[in-house]
């Protein structure tokens, strides 16, 4: 699995808070060498790529011409390597999101409209992001060492940590996908909200629009399944959030998404 984010302030403040072997940034591979690198070890279609900031540096590696490591182009080696893409962008149907136009529109318009149809791409929408409060726990709920609760403080500011979960929803079905929770012993809080049809960019400034062509049924965008609340999918999150990762299970009370 491979997981793309923009840096922020609280990125370099829980950096220099917690352990860590890398000092010095600029001994780092860039965002294209890093790609090719992973991708060029990894076997055929096994990697889930999670994409929760602008597409500029997928659309580079998809640019990218073939090296001697792989001996594949950049695009080629997503055809191969990649098993899904699970993007945070876009408004569905339709509508303009920040991802997708807010800096690098003519980036999401490459991949969207070079990405391969064998390859399985899900959207995670800005309509279902910003409607999830989640992090409300996290101060009482989390040790006092959490670099979780350390960074949504330092990013929500004023000692709040409730925001919005654009990033921990993209990221939770791009490990879990519609199938991996039932071995947690919770439902699935998502649902494909089509059966066929692809994402267009129908303006320069990056706005979508679903367009429903039965022809493509390897794009998905997500809804909430029958059912589920948002604030299921916030407490959801926040056992994730607060509990830690080395624990058999972080669900340990009732809430409509537990398997009874």
């Amino acid at each position: 699995m491979i997981f793309h984010r923009s840096n922020g302030e609280y990125v370099s403040k829980v950096a220099h808070n917690w352990p860590r072997t890398l000092n010095d940034t600029a001994t780092t591979l860039t965002p294209v060498e890093l790609y090719r690198t992973l991708l060029s070890a990894a076997a055929n279609n096994s990697i889930n790529l999670i994409s929760v900031g602008f597409l500029t540096n997928i659309a580079n590696l998809m640019q990218s011409p073939a090296d001697n490591m792989s001996g594949l182009s950049g695009l080629e080696l997503v055809s191969s390597r990649v098993k899904e893409l699970i993007v945070m962008g876009g408004e569905y149907p339709s509508g303009w999101e920040f991802n997708f136009g807010g800096y690098d529109p003519t980036s999401t318009q490459y991949v969207l409209s070079h990405w391969p149809r064998s390859v399985p791409v899900t959207f995670s929408g800005g309509e279902l992001r910003g409607s999830i409060y989640s992090g409300q726990h996290l101060r009482s709920h989390s040790p006092p060492n959490s670099p979780v609760l350390a960074a949504y403080q330092w990013y929500v500011g004023r000692c709040s940590t409730i925001r919005e979960s654009w990033d921990p929803i993209t990221t939770l079905f791009g490990i879990l996908g519609l199938e991996g929770f039932a071995k947690l012993g919770l439902k699935a809080p998502f649902a494909y909200a089509n059966e066929f049809g692809y994402n267009s960019i129908t303006s320069t400034n990056g706005s979508n629009a679903w367009v429903n062509d039965t022809s493509v049924t390897n794009q998905h965008w997500l809804r909430l399944a029958d059912g589920v609340t948002n604030s299921s999918v916030a407490w959801m999150l926040d056992q994730f959030f607060t509990h830690d990762p080395l624990q058999n299970s972080c669900f340990g009370y009732d809430s409509d998404l537990v398997v009874q």
